[in-house]
């Protein structure tokens, strides 16, 4: 039953996230001057559009994007290699990789990243659920430390849907951070806890 729940809970949150992902167009192409024309319709206000190199230098960001938004950049005096380019907002983070060779420039989706919610719970304010959809099923490891830096909850796992209800009702009060790394990216978020 906990399975089917899981599995259901899931394919809804998919569901929800690629609608979210339809509304919003993100498109990537070369055009015949080699310079990237990167295109985006249906963003959200919190969107914000980076471009990284493979050293994870960050190139140019943009968190001012129009509707309809284009952004033309040329890769001419940049050397061979790895690029990023993502689009982020509240939900998600979207990446596309661009190689750049001497044959050309190839641009390809690298995937989709679904960020961690974080929800006080009515009933009782001192427990928080903490959920995110992980597709990929990969490695995600949750550290919650309490002010003075000490780590108090250690949680480790492949889920498809990470969930986990925080209780703090036998902690004392103050702020309490939450770290969660999954699939390289890290995300922390401050709990003040009463």
């Amino acid at each position: 039953m906990n399975t089917i729940f899981k599995i259901s809970l899931s394919f809804i949150l998919l569901i929800v996230s690629f609608s979210v992902t339809a509304a919003r167009q993100f498109e990537v192409k070369v055009n015949s001057e080699n310079v990237l024309e990167i295109q985006i319709t249906g963003n959200d206000d919190d969107n914000k559009l980076s471009f990284i190199d493979a050293e994870g230098k960050l190139l140019f960001v943009d968190t001012e994007l129009s509707q309809p938004y284009l952004k033309k950049i040329s890769l001419k005096t940049l050397p061979k290699g790895t690029y990023t380019i993502s689009l982020e907002n509240s939900n998600l983070i979207t990446y596309k990789s661009v190689l750049k060779t001497s044959k050309g420039i190839q641009v390809e989706d690298y995937g989709v990243v679904f960020k961690p919610k974080f929800k006080v719970m009515n009933t009782n304010k001192r427990k928080v659920r903490v959920s995110f959809t992980n597709p990929t099923k990969d490695f995600t490891q949750m550290k919650i430390y309490d002010a003075k830096g000490h780590l108090i909850m250690n949680v480790k796992g492949k889920d498809l849907v990470f969930k986990k209800t925080l209780d703090f009702s036998e902690a004392p009060a103050g702020e309490y951070s939450v770290a969660i790394n999954s699939r390289g990216n890290s995300y922390m978020e401050k709990l003040y806890i009463k």
